[in-house]
């Protein structure tokens, strides 16, 4: 909607939080399971029923992630362009994204600016509590006035600088086609050769933004482009006005450049063009960096990308991974007998497998399973190691590379093992980890000691008295043990080693 051609026309005051607020940052700095961002990496091997000398080697990984919180800003253009169906498809994406992103963890705030001729803020930051009150102030946006999109940004930036929250964040959702913006009051890349008061000789050496006066508004309120007296008076040292330049062209180069601004304090940007035409969609891919989507209908399943990417801001116990896996000494790879519940896996060298597992998601456990041939030379009264040393190596939570490795199991042609494993426990025997957490079992909780009943096989059939293992630092005692299904306080466990199971371990705690 067209207000005249007011040259210079004052501007709305910006609105600034009189009180800092903030969340506090929900990322654990801990690594150890089952706090957020641990790993948990399983490996053993067992006979395979029917062949001989072959066995079953899986690995596992388990991750637990990490939720950060985000503030996000709905911009919303609520300018005469936007009126009718176009209104309605954005209030209707704005009402979703409040009910998808406040959710009762309180990690997520959603503030509201819209904007027309200047910005204003419709709700500051609410949590799972207000959502409703929210939404209803969104039912209540009316299309008028002109567009000024460069307003909505720098005033949800502004509500930004007061948040703490890991993700700080602005989606825009309107037509992307501004018809006002803020006069230029410094740019680069513009020169004047001699300032002669009819024909200036100014050159432009790629032109670009360095100041704005946010206290005044360009552009006549219904065109994308600015004509002559909107755009950047380069100063003159014999004319005390100026001379008018060629730049900016249109009021897109300054929400553009307001964008910039945002990103480069932080901030993602996300766009949603509602029915918008070439000059809006140029805008609105120039000014986000994390996503643009299209919204010309109610129907909101084209926005199920951005929905989940900011609703559901985590961050992956384990990013990229990639698992090193070499046979050992003794044993080869039956290469027609690997399996693996995501990503791929190639044989490079021969007999080594490398996994590319991904992101290790929690409550998606990541397993790798083969088989493999114990060789002919084996001798019958040794314990083998099944593989050498197995790596795993991604980036972690905090976005830094790491690397896991896993246990080695061990077998043999000629008999059982039977490990003897120590965990660290709280008074009730329960598994602990470094934080005192109560973990879900022995193998996920504080590492005390490994070591085996005998470096040499066990006969099949035979029950063997375990002990638990002397030597323990000062401070500690034992108060559990557990084996299999069977747990107690006893110093002896008698465990019966079978060749169907030819592995056993036994947690002391």
């Amino acid at each position: 909607a067209g207000e005249g051609a007011e040259i210079f026309t004052p501007a709305a005051d910006f609105y600034y939080p009189a009180v800092l607020r903030g969340m506090e940052n929900s990322a654990s700095s801990k690594m150890v399971w089952p706090e957020p961002g641990a790993l948990q990496l399983l490996k053993d091997a067992e006979p395979v029923e029917g062949a001989d000398n072959r066995w079953r080697v899986s690995l596992s990984i388990e991750g637990k992630n990490v939720r950060s919180s985000s503030d996000v800003v709905l911009v919303i253009d609520k300018s005469g362009s936007m009126d009718g169906s176009k209104m309605t498809n954005t209030r209707e994406a704005a009402r979703a994204f409040v009910d998808q992103l406040l959710l009762n963890d309180g990690l997520n705030r959603v503030a509201v600016v819209s904007f027309d001729k200047n910005p204003q803020v419709v709700a500051e930051f609410t949590g799972y509590t207000g959502k409703e009150d929210l939404k209803s102030r969104i039912d209540g946006l009316n299309a008028s006035g002109a567009t000024n999109m460069q307003g909505g940004i720098r005033q949800a930036q502004i509500l930004l600088e007061s948040s703490s929250a890991d993700n700080r964040v602005i989606v825009i959702l309107g037509d992307g086609k501004p018809t006002r913006s803020y006069k230029v009051a410094g740019v680069s890349g513009i020169t004047l050769a001699h300032g002669l008061l009819m024909e200036p000789q100014i050159s432009y050496d790629n032109p670009a933004i360095t100041a704005v006066d946010y206290t005044n508004l360009v552009g006549d309120s219904s065109n994308f482009e600015l004509w002559g007296w909107y755009r950047y008076w380069i100063p003159c040292p014999i004319h005390l006005t100026g001379h008018v330049t060629k730049f900016p062209a249109d009021n897109g180069v300054a929400a553009i450049y307001e964008a910039g601004l945002a990103e480069a304090a932080g901030t993602d940007i996300y766009s949603i063009a509602v029915q918008a035409g070439s000059d809006g969609e140029y805008v609105l891919k120039a000014i986000q960096n994390h996503g643009y989507y299209e919204l010309n209908s109610t129907d909101l399943s084209a926005l199920a990308d951005v929905f989940s990417e900011i609703a559901g801001k985590i961050a992956f116990a384990a990013r990229q991974g990639v698992v090193i896996d070499p046979m050992g000494d003794m044993f080869d790879l039956v290469e027609t007998d690997i399996t693996v519940s995501q990503g791929s896996f190639t044989i490079d060298p021969a007999n080594q497998i490398n996994w590319e597992v991904g992101n290790i998601a929690e409550g998606i456990t990541a397993t790798l399973s083969y088989a493999v041939q114990i060789k002919d030379e084996a001798d019958a009264d040794t314990n083998y190691p099944v593989n050498l040393t197995t790596s795993l190596n991604y980036i972690d939570a905090n976005g830094d590379p790491a690397v896991r490795y896993f246990p080695i199991p061990e077998v043999s042609i000629g008999g059982g093992s039977i490990l003897v494993k120590g965990y660290l426990a709280n008074e009730s025997g329960q598994p602990i980890n470094e934080s005192g957490t109560v973990a879900e079992s022995p193998d996920r909780a504080v590492r005390l000691y490994d070591s085996s009943y005998s470096a040499d096989p066990l006969a099949y059939n035979k029950t063997y008295a375990v002990t638990q293992q002397g030597g323990l630092a000062s401070g500690y005692q034992y108060v559990n043990y557990v084996w299999g299904l069977d747990t107690g306080t006893q110093e002896t466990v008698n465990v019966l080693l079978q060749s169907t199971a030819p592995t056993q371990t036994v947690w002391f705690g």
